[in-house]
């Protein structure tokens, strides 16, 4: 069964009012079990990041969350065929150096029933890099 379109922006946005509210449980079950997770971000290795399964991107928020506060919020939505396409604007704040970060990046939901089960990110990697120099300068500091 797919969903319509009116309740899968429900379902993407109580994914993001749970990470705004630091809330990754409430979040986490809002996926399959088996959800993969992509994102352009480069990891330690360089690639880009990639999570299977609830538990690993459980894993990968937690850390993520305890490094910084986020408020997520859908500001441009659409749906066919079981895909979400949505346009996302934040707002991150570093908890050791204060740094604030703001912006938008695109996301991409495919649903299973009336859970994501694959969510890709795709964020401004060059900016998002700066950023993250900038709390290891001030880290330094």
């Amino acid at each position: 069964m797919l969903l319509n379109e009116a309740t899968a922006e429900v379902v993407l946005s109580a994914i993001h009012l749970a990470w705004s509210d630091g809330d990754i449980q409430r979040l986490l079950d809002l996926f399959t079990f088996d959800v993969a997770y992509r994102c352009n971000l480069p990891d330690e290795t360089g690639k880009p990041r990639h999570f299977e399964g609830r538990e690993a991107f459980g894993a990968f928020l937690r850390t993520k969350r305890g490094l910084m506060n986020s408020t997520t919020v859908i500001n441009q939505f659409s749906y066919s065929s079981g895909i979400a396409r949505a346009n996302i604007t934040y707002v991150q704040r570093h908890h050791t150096t204060g740094l604030e970060y703001s912006g938008t990046y695109r996301q991409v939901a495919t649903f299973r029933g009336s859970q994501v089960a694959l969510l890709e990110e795709f964020h401004d990697v060059g900016k998002l890099r700066a950023y993250w120099k900038l709390i290891e300068t001030e880290s330094r500091s």
